[in-house]
């Protein structure tokens, strides 16, 4: 009962103060009987006692009329972003292997895919941070001016991702050497690898790799986007007893904020499908700052619906923000397999769904053969229009180059 009437009175507290900032300072028993005013408009709980979300009042951005008290106005880009919309090649491997050497020759080869493919506008490559930081303030690039080299030289764009979550057990190099009792690993029989960085001293050294990253590859024309980590912490099995889901979500908008700022002309992508809760503060948070919305898998999240304006589970959108950010789709082999569901189930199915959901970059995994071999989904890709929704994103106020 005590937990209703705190639901039903925050509201009304809210609309008070609206009240009150419009019409000037008032005495204590003035704003007392606003508030009991307006509480005799609050709608009765449902009768099964279960509690809904409202349907979002959402932003029109046009006019600025939005129902977020105190949102700040849409964010101005420090200059015009690199934009390099479209599909696509997410090589496939582990990222965190023992066998470093392995796993970067072999992304190396798969890269030849995107030679024969005008439609392909580069690839996306995964780095474990450990791989790329071997011990903390020691960076090796190598690796990533390899791949934008190649790129580069073919015309083509890189997408990077620096990860810190492993799935498996050959999870070697997640860390950086000196790291690695931050690593949580879980118990069951495929276990997931994460780094703790819902610990702030963790998420700080995290936020310098990608400051380092930044001052090196910022300028690099061929470096499209960055993507840190997912809001997914894949904690089932057991999580650490620091862990809370409001400390990671605090943790993954300072890397929000710390991303955008580093990187003046790359898009930063905030990586959000769940997190019970805490879904709508990421998105809103991360368009705030000027990062788009990525997803690990195409189809409905938590995050996809709160990203077009709808709410999920706990989580109701702010505003609709498609077009207004860049908005990423990886297209993962389970998902093309119908693991998801018909509706993505195929190469057709994913770009109806990403034009529906106005994806700006698909990238695409692909196996030998079957539906979602590299020649379907090229074909795909040709028989459908391969430009949608590409424009510059409106938060881009500097524009796009």
């Amino acid at each position: 009962m005590i937990a209703e009437l705190q639901n039903a009175v925050r509201p009304v507290i809210r609309i008070a103060s609206e009240v009150t900032h419009g019409i000037g300072r008032l005495s204590l028993t003035g704003s007392i009987l606003v508030i009991a005013i307006l509480t005799l408009f609050i709608a009765p709980a449902p009768a099964n006692g279960q509690t809904t979300p409202e349907a979002p009042s959402l932003c029109i951005e046009e006019t600025g009329d939005c129902d977020s008290p105190g949102s700040p106005p849409v964010p101005v880009s420090a200059a015009s972003k690199k934009w390099n919309p479209g599909h696509y090649l997410k090589p496939q491997g582990n990222h965190a292997q023992s066998d470093t050497k392995k796993y970067l020759s072999s992304i190396s080869s798969q890269l030849a895919k995107v030679d024969d493919s005008p439609e392909i506008r580069g690839a996306i490559v995964a780095y474990a941070w450990g791989v790329l930081e071997p011990n903390l303030g020691n960076y090796d690039w190598a690796p990533v001016r390899e791949h934008l080299d190649y790129l580069s030289a073919r015309g083509k764009k890189l997408i990077v991702s620096i990860n810190v979550k492993c799935f498996g057990t050959n999870c070697t190099n997640l860390a950086p050497s000196d790291l690695t009792s931050e690593v949580f690993v879980t118990e069951r029989a495929s276990p997931t690898s994460i780094i703790k960085i819902w610990e702030a001293r963790n998420m700080d050294l995290y936020i310098a790799l990608w400051q380092a990253f930044a001052a090196e590859f910022d300028g690099n024309p061929a470096l499209e986007m960055v993507l840190g980590a997912e809001s997914t912490p894949s904690l089932q099995g057991g999580s650490p007893a620091n862990y809370t889901k409001g400390a990671y979500a605090t943790e993954l908008k300072r890397m929000y904020s710390a991303q955008a700022a580093a990187f003046g002309t790359t898009n930063v992508i905030a990586n959000v499908n769940f997190l019970g809760g805490e879904v709508s503060g990421l998105i809103e948070y991360a368009y705030q700052v000027g990062a788009g919305r990525g997803l690990p898998d195409v189809f409905d999240s938590n995050g996809s619906f709160v990203f077009r304006g709808e709410c999920a589970g706990n989580d109701c959108a702010v505003r609709d923000y498609r077009g207004l950010v860049p908005h990423i789709g990886v297209v993962s082999t389970p998902t093309l397999s119908g693991k998801h569901g018909a509706a993505t189930g195929s190469p057709a199915g994913v770009l109806a769904y990403g034009a529906a959901n106005k994806f700006t970059h698909y990238v695409w995994v692909s196996n030998e053969s079957g539906e979602d071999s590299w020649s379907s989904i090229i074909d795909a890709i040709e028989n459908t229009n391969p430009n949608a929704h590409t424009a510059c994103p409106t938060a881009y106020t500097k524009g796009c180059k």
